[in-house]
């Protein structure tokens, strides 16, 4: 809807739960593609996981998308009420509007309140995931480095030193 067309209260009302209803239907798919993710991650995938990354980043745009056109329709309705810009929630809108609306409205700020909370339990989940996951290869190359480092001799005047033909007792071989 432009800013500068006349707009009914109804036709504000109802586009902004059309795109409540998408929002909705975008998070959701958010939900699929993090458990994707997530499966690519266990898997050792790493081209699933950047497939899985690269649709969070286009889902995140069309939501943010999506979020600036909702932030829109809620300008409207403040000057609609006569609020101050930028006040007006939805918990807030649900007690203004007619019930019909409200109603809609309510249902799907609570369907936004548990897909988000669900969303935010995933993201913490796959990012233990890649914390465990960095962790294993870090001490996975300490060990290496441990390995492949040369060993200490001791000399006769009580010096330590490393290269690699002092300190062997047995060849490296077997």
């Amino acid at each position: 809807m432009m800013k500068n067309q006349a707009f009914s209260f109804e036709q504000v009302l109802n586009e902004l739960i059309q795109i409540l209803d998408v929002e909705l239907d975008l998070h959701r798919k958010m939900l699929k593609v993090l458990s994707k993710e997530k499966n690519a991650l266990l898997d050792a995938r790493i081209d699933q996981f950047t497939v899985a990354g690269m649709e969070k980043k286009t889902l995140i745009m069309n939501i943010a998308s999506l979020e600036k056109k909702r932030l829109g329709l809620l300008g409207l309705l403040e000057i609609h009420f006569g609020l101050t810009p930028q006040t007006l929630k939805l918990s807030r809108l649900v007690g203004l509007v007619p019930e019909f609306y409200a109603r809609q409205l309510n249902d799907h700020r609570q369907s936004l309140i548990e897909i988000t909370r669900q969303i935010k339990k995933a993201n913490r989940s796959i990012e233990h995931l890649v914390s465990q996951a960095l962790e294993t290869t870090r001490e996975s190359i300490a060990f290496i480095t441990n390995l492949i480092k040369s060993h200490s001799t001791y000399y006769a005047s009580g010096k330590m030193g490393e290269n690699s033909t002092s300190g062997m007792l047995m060849s490296n071989t077997i």
